[in-house]
């Protein structure tokens, strides 16, 4: 009957007959997002899309019009849309060409100095880079195409002329079996090539509604949250924008500011291709660590075409650029509440990339944003439960005490 009783005061309460609610809705929810989660992609871009779109679309809403009413958020959203529908026309038609111009430069170049490989050539560049090292005292020697080295010159020897050759007969064989599969699978992608106009007109639709109604996105988060811990919800969520948005918009300032300067330096230094170059170092920024480890090498690799020289001060240029970007821009731009340790960042990237790709990479990071802060979070309130229960525990003890209660009105005093 004791056990009945309790059972019908719990189902009485209302307390336990919202939570009872709110867990019937959250559930089901999850669990049918777990059934389709492999078609949420496009979902979650288009949320991450609304969320760095969100200050100007902000603005643009809060700009007065004649009457002293506000502009609605759909018309931010649209005007926003024309802005960068402009923007796009703009690099359409003076940057696009150019770039098309020295990717085929490029491929011809590339072309033609994998023909122009043979014996002779690697004898005498082999040379030159032997001569170079000894004149840097290099413990470093080269064989020649001949394989004649003479009397052991003593250091580390490398068989370049086979590494070379092994190296043009990889990448020919390569962009052999990349043309014949590309047109095998002529047909397969030109579907994909649809698939993915078709994604990124869905992605912006979803973008534009998301961005339209966030206000009521954040309203309907609240309503399914129980009151006392509202509160904490909305200050959870200041906490997950103020390190995303150091993550996500913040990485995309430090994207344009390392072309930019990338690009300035290639140019400075008469480097082939540097507007292809610099957009190559730009995108790869997307993906930290490894996106600017991977740039990186194309620019040398062009560079070294002019000269060691040239090389050696490309790698310079992009060193310093990587030194400014750690050491002024990321504690600048992204701040302090984006800072995560390199090995939770390592371990995003290659999770993300496991699962998802190129796409699970370039999200990978902004989710574990969210999940440290979340963590964070949970954390620092276990914290405060442990400090109110280790305060509960003294006030209970102290009527035991023998101490005198000037001691204990003196610590409650004391206490913050």
């Amino acid at each position: 009957m004791a056990v009945n009783r309790r059972l019908l005061q719990l189902l009485q309460d209302k307390r336990v007959r919202r939570l009872a609610l709110l867990l019937a809705l959250w559930v089901p929810a999850l669990l049918a997002l777990a059934l389709v989660r492999d078609v949420l992609l496009p979902f979650l871009l288009a949320f991450l899309l609304a969320y760095v779109i969100a200050p100007p679309v902000r603005r643009l809403a809060a700009l007065p019009l004649p009457g002293g009413r506000r502009a609605p958020r759909w018309v931010a959203v649209v005007l926003l849309y024309a802005a960068f529908a402009g923007v796009l026309w703009l690099a359409g038609s003076t940057v696009v060409p150019r770039l098309y111009r020295e990717a085929g430069n490029m491929l011809k170049e590339g072309t033609a100095l994998l023909e122009q490989v043979d014996d002779d050539n690697l004898a005498v560049n082999i040379k030159r880079l032997e001569a170079w090292l000894e004149r840097m005292d290099l413990p470093v020697h080269l064989e020649a195409p001949a394989g004649d080295v003479g009397e052991d010159p003593g250091g580390f020897t490398v068989d370049a002329a086979a590494l070379v050759q092994a190296l043009v007969r990889d990448a020919k064989a390569a962009a052999r079996a990349g043309v014949v599969r590309a047109f095998a699978e002529l047909q397969t992608l030109a579907a994909a090539l649809i698939g993915f106009v078709f994604k990124t007109f869905l992605v912006l639709m979803l973008t534009a509604f998301i961005a339209a109604d966030t206000d009521r996105l954040l309203n309907f988060l609240f309503t399914v949250t129980p009151v006392r811990d509202r509160s904490q919800l909305s200050e959870l969520l200041q906490r997950i924008d103020g390190g995303l948005s150091g993550v996500v918009r913040g990485q995309l300032t430090i994207c344009l500011i390392n072309g930019a300067l990338t690009l300035v330096g290639l140019l400075l230094l008469k480097v082939k291709f540097a507007f292809l170059l610099a957009t190559v170092a730009a995108v790869f920024s997307l993906v930290p660590i490894f996106g600017s480890i991977l740039s990186t090498i194309p620019i040398v690799a062009v560079a070294l075409s002019s000269g060691v020289t040239t090389a050696l001060g490309a790698l310079a240029w992009i060193v310093g650029i990587h030194a400014i970007e750690a050491y002024l821009l990321n504690p600048k731009i992204m701040g302090d509440a984006a800072k995560m340790h390199p090995v939770l960042v390592v371990l995003a990237l290659v999770v993300g990339e496991h699962y998802g790709g190129i796409v699970g990479a370039l999200l990978a990071v902004p989710l574990m944003s969210i999940l440290v802060t979340v963590f964070k979070a949970v954390r620092t309130r276990a914290m405060q439960l442990d400090e109110e229960i280790a305060d509960q525990g003294e006030g209970a003890a102290a009527p035991a005490s023998s101490s005198p209660p000037r001691v204990r009105l003196r610590r409650e005093h004391a206490s913050p």
